[in-house]
């Protein structure tokens, strides 16, 4: 009976997976040995772990149901407002709102995610 087992041996390096939480943990000061300014070190540092936080809130919104595309454009204006404050765009808005019972049943509501800084409007239900 053969096995299928790989021999592992000191010249054999195997790759080591990649863990999103082991990138966040880098020292984003770290990168400013490397000739970025802080405020650049910053910013990577903010959009690593939006992007991070994106995919986890894409899976919980996926899994209560909603299609993937509208899953990913809703995680992702949730992402970037909780990690930048960044308000989401009017077709986000509208996203949200189209999906409000299962955005506040994962978790992820937002009041200010359907302000409009301009006119101070939300969605209406029509």
């Amino acid at each position: 009976m053969q096995t299928n087992t790989l021999i592992k041996t000191p010249f054999q390096p195997q790759p080591e997976p990649i863990h999103a939480e082991n990138v966040l943990a880098f020292n984003w000061r770290e990168l400013t040995a490397l000739g970025v300014t802080p405020e650049e070190a910053r910013s990577i540092a903010m959009t690593l772990i939006a992007k991070r936080l994106m995919w986890v809130y894409w899976r919980r919104l996926n899994r209560a149901g909603i299609p993937i595309r509208e899953a990913k454009r809703i995680a992702r204006a949730v992402a970037k407002y909780d990690v930048m404050a960044v308000l989401p765009n009017a077709y986000q808005q509208s996203l949200i709102c189209q999906y409000c019972p299962t955005v506040c049943r994962v978790g992820l509501w937002r009041r200010e995610l359907l302000l409009n800084p301009h006119e101070q409007t939300g969605c209406t239900s029509g």
